[in-house]
C-alpha cells in the first residue's frame, strides 16, 4: 500500500496534478518554526535548508549535536568511523498549506537510527502539543522505527490514525534498503 504523500510526491515529480486536497491547518513556514523549537529544547539540531522543487520542499539540519552524539559513542566504544546525518524532512504543499510531511532516515548504524527516532517524536510533537516524551516513545514502538531484520513484519508499513494525522512508517531488510521513513497524512 504506498502512503497518500509517496503518491503526491511521484505525481509532483512526474508532473501530474495532485490527487490529495486535505491539509493540515498550518504554513510549511509554521510547521518548520514549531519543529525547529522542539528540536532545539530536545538539544537537536533545527533545519539547516530547504530547496523546493514544485509542491514538495526537502529539508537538512544542521548536524552539530548529531556529531556530538557520535563522538559520545564513540568515547564508550560504540561506533568507529565518520558518520553523515541521514535525516531528511519533505513537505508536500498544497494551496500554502502543509498537505503531507514525509521523514527519512538511515538505520545504517545507531546514531542515524536514534536520530532519525528523535526526529519522529519531535514532530509528533509539533503535530500535537499535547503529546509527551512518553506518548512519543509508545509511538516509536508502535510504528516498529527500531525494528532490524530479525523483525517478523520487517518491509511491512506500520499504518496508525491519530487525531492529528494518519501515520505510516517502513523499514526494510537491510538487503533491500537502510532507509527508514515515516508519512503523516492529514485525516480527511
Amino acid at each position: 500500500m504506498k502512503s497518500l504523500v509517496a503518491a503526491a510526491l511521484l505525481a509532483a515529480s512526474a508532473g501530474g496534478a495532485l490527487a490529495q486536497t486535505a491539509t493540515f491547518d498550518m504554513t510549511p513556514d509554521a510547521f518548520k518554526e514549531r519543529l525547529n523549537r522542539a528540536l532545539r529544547a530536545d538539544g537537536g539540531d533545527p533545519i539547516r535548508s530547504c530547496q523546493t522543487a514544485r509542491n514538495v520542499q526537502t529539508c537538512t539540519f544542521g548536524d552539530r549535536a548529531f556529531q556530538q552524539s557520535v563522538a559520545a559513542m564513540k568515547e564508550m566504544n560504540l561506533l568507529n568511523g565518520r558518520f553523515n546525518l541521514r535525516t531528511r524532512l519533505l513537505i508536500e504543499t498544497s494551496g500554502g498549506k502543509v498537505a503531507g510531511i514525509r521523514l527519512t532516515g538511515s538505520r545504517e548504524e545507531m546514531a542515524n537510527m536514534m536520530a532519525f527516532v528523535s526526529l519522529f517524536m519531535n514532530a509528533l510533537m509539533t503535530m500535537d502539543p499535547r503529546i509527551t516524551a512518553d506518548d512519543t516513545k509508545r509511538e516509536a514502538d508502535t510504528f516498529g522505527l527500531m525494528r532490524g531484520d530479525a523483525a517478523p513484519d520487517i518491509g511491512r508499513e506500520r499504518v496508525d490514525i491519530r487525531p492529528y494525522a494518519a501515520i505510516t512508517c517502513l523499514n526494510q531488510p537491510s538487503r533491500i534498503s537502510m532507509r527508514v521513513q515515516c508519512d503523516l497524512t492529514p485525516r480527511s
